[in-house]
């Protein structure tokens, strides 16, 4: 069989684009690689800031609770300190009353 140069010219151009459109598909697949691990590596760093925020969001509530807690301990600290005088009037008083009493038998 005779291969003319027209054909075998046409053969080489053929392969050549062939070569060079198998070229282009395998950047497009390791670009694709490329995005698919950038996805992934971003919906990483997407959960992770999801995890963050709740954790923010879980120590902004401790610190009202200790914020609450605190109000709760002065205000104790407060009714301790009154009651505290309270007790020394009552004492007070009672003596004073006692007194009158010694007086007024005395007094009899």
């Amino acid at each position: 069989a005779v291969v003319s140069t027209q054909s075998v010219s046409i053969l080489v151009k053929n392969s050549s684009r062939v070569s060079a459109s198998r070229q282009r598909t395998a950047a497009v697949s390791a670009a694709q690689q490329r995005t698919a691990s950038e996805c992934q590596h971003l919906s990483k760093e997407q959960h992770l800031g999801k995890e963050q925020q709740q954790s923010c969001q879980h120590l902004g509530k401790e610190q009202q609770q200790c914020q609450q807690l605190s109000k709760e301990q002065h205000q104790s600290a407060s009714i301790s300190a009154k009651n505290s005088i309270s007790a020394k009037n009552s004492s007070r008083v009672s003596k004073e009353q006692q007194q009158c009493q010694q007086l007024s038998k005395e007094q009899h």
